[in-house]
C-alpha cells in the first residue's frame, strides 16, 4: 500500500459512474457524518480508488462496512494530521483488508476533526456499498473528550476512585512507596490501597492464553468455583466438568493453565491485576529490589483460556469464554488481546457481558508494530479500556 502514490491515480474508464473522486481535492464530499450514510460506487483496475472526505463536530462511534462485492477491494481510514494534503502511512487510523469478496468492516471510536475514507481496488473489479455511521459518544461533564481508541489518556486512580467513593478531592499518596513497582505509582494506587480499597469481593475473569496456576504471587488470589470438586462430575450443572479455577476452550478441558512455560502472556496479565502484596520479591536493572504488586490485589483472578501457546485462537473460543465468565460470576472481564477483521459472535458475546452487567475491558497499545490500527474487540469493549504506557510516558 503506498498511500501517497494514490493520489496520483487517474480517473475510472471501465464505463461506471464514478462517485467518488481519486485524490484528496476531488475526494467525494459528505460533509458532517451524523447517523448512517450509504453510498454505491465501483473499483477496477483503471480506476483502483474511491476516496470520501467526512467531518466529525463532536467525539463519536464511527463505523464502516463494504459489502455486495464481487471481487477484493479493501477498506482504509485515514487523517490527514499534518494538512500537507498527502496521506501516509502513520496517518491511517483503521483498515480492513480481508481476502476474496468477503465484507469489510471496521469500528473505531473518532475526535473531531475531517477524515478520508478510502476504498481500495485489490483484485479485480466491483460494484460495492459503502455504509457510514457515526453515533455520538456520551459526554458525562466530568470525563470529556471519551475515545474508544484512546480512552481517557493516564489514569489517576487516586482521582478516579475518590470521585467514585464521593471524597471531595483526590486521594493523597501515602509518604512512603519507594519499593513499589513504578506502575503502580505512576497510577496512583498506593493512595487508593491506604484508603482500604484493593479490590476484595471483586472476580476478574482474565480472558487470555492461560495462567500459572502454581505461579507464588497468585497462590491464593485465583477464583475458586464455589460450586465444584475435582470429582470427574460436573457438581455445579454449568455445562463444564471440574472447572475449579476456570476452564480451557483452546483444549476444550478443565486446565486453564498455558501448555508452554514461555507462554506467559495471560500470567503476566493476571499479575498486573491482582499479584498478592508480599514483600520485595524483583531486581530492576539498577540491582535494586523492588516490590510486584497487583494493581487490585485482593481481587480473585478467573483463568478463561482461550489462546494457544502460539497466542492464537478463534472467534468461536473467544466468545465461549466471554460467556462463560459472565455465567459464573466474574464482575470484570479482561480481554489484552486483538486481531484484525471482525467477529459476530465475539460482538454478540461482548453485549451479552453488557446486558447481565458486567465489565469488558479491553487491551490497547500494546502491539509491537507501530501505527495506529485498532484490533477487535477493544473498539467495541465499551466499558473500560487499558493501554500500554511505556517508560517514556506515551500510549
Amino acid at each position: 500500500m503506498n498511500a501517497a502514490g494514490w493520489l496520483e491515480a487517474a480517473a475510472g474508464g471501465d464505463g461506471t459512474t464514478d462517485l467518488a473522486g481519486n485524490t484528496l481535492a476531488t475526494a467525494f464530499e459528505i460533509g458532517v457524518l451524523a447517523g448512517s450514510q450509504r453510498f454505491q460506487d465501483a473499483v477496477s483496475l483503471t480506476d483502483p480508488l474511491d476516496i470520501y472526505r467526512f467531518v466529525l463536530n463532536q467525539p463519536a462511534q464511527f463505523t464502516a462496512s463494504l459489502t455486495n462485492l464481487s471481487n477484493d477491494a479493501d477498506l482504509y481510514l485515514f487523517r490527514d494530521g499534518d494538512g500537507n494534503g498527502v496521506l501516509n502511512a502513520s496517518e491511517l487510523v483503521g483498515r480492513s483488508d480481508g481476502s476474496g469478496s468477503v465484507d469489510e468492516f471496521f469500528a473505531l471510536g473518532l475526535d473531531v476533526g475531517e477524515y478520508f475514507l478510502v476504498v481500495e481496488q485489490y483484485r479485480g473489479s466491483t460494484r460495492y456499498d459503502l455504509t457510514l455511521t457515526a453515533v455520538p459518544l456520551a459526554n458525562d461533564g466530568m470525563l470529556p473528550r471519551f475515545s474508544p481508541v484512546t480512552g481517557y489518556g493516564m489514569v489517576n486512580a487516586a482521582a478516579a476512585v475518590a470521585m467514585a467513593a464521593g471524597a471531595p478531592g483526590p486521594f493523597p499518596m501515602p509518604p512512603e512507596v519507594g519499593t513499589l513497582n513504578p506502575g503502580a505509582i505512576a497510577l496512583q494506587a498506593p493512595a487508593v490501597w491506604q484508603q482500604g480499597f484493593t479490590g476484595d469481593g471483586v472476580v476478574v475473569a482474565v480472558v487470555d492464553t492461560g495462567i500459572d496456576l502454581n505461579h507464588p504471587d497468585l497462590v491464593g488470589q485465583l477464583w475458586q468455583n464455589p460450586g465444584e470438586v475435582a470429582d470427574g462430575r460436573d457438581n455445579d450443572g454449568n455445562g463444564f466438568i471440574d472447572d475449579i479455577h476456570g476452564y480451557d476452550f483452546a483444549r476444550n478441558d478443565d486446565d486453564p493453565r498455558n501448555d508452554d512455560p514461555s507462554e506467559y502472556h495471560g500470567t503476566h496479565v493476571a499479575g498486573i491485576i491482582a499479584a498478592r502484596r508480599d514483600g520485595l520479591d524483583a531486581v530492576d536493572r539498577q540491582g535494586v529490589e523492588y516490590e510486584v504488586t497487583g494493581i487490585a490485589y485482593g481481587a480473585e483472578i478467573m483463568a478463561v483460556r482461550v489462546l494457544d501457546e502460539r497466542g492464537s485462537g478463534s472467534g468461536r473460543s473467544l466468545a465461549q469464554g466471554i460467556r462463560y465468565a459472565v455465567d459464573n460470576g466474574a464482575d470484570i472481564i479482561n480481554l489484552s488481546l486483538g486481531g484484525s477483521g471482525y467477529s459476530t459472535a465475539e460482538l454478540e458475546a461482548l453485549r451479552y457481558a453488557e446486558s447481565q452487567g458486567g465489565g469488558g475491558g479491553g487491551g490497547g497499545g500494546q502491539q509491537w508494530r507501530p501505527g495506529p490500527t485498532t484490533g477487535f474487540p477493544r473498539p467495541l469493549c465499551r466499558d473500560h479500556r487499558c493501554g500500554n504506557c511505556g517508560g517514556c510516558g506515551r500510549f
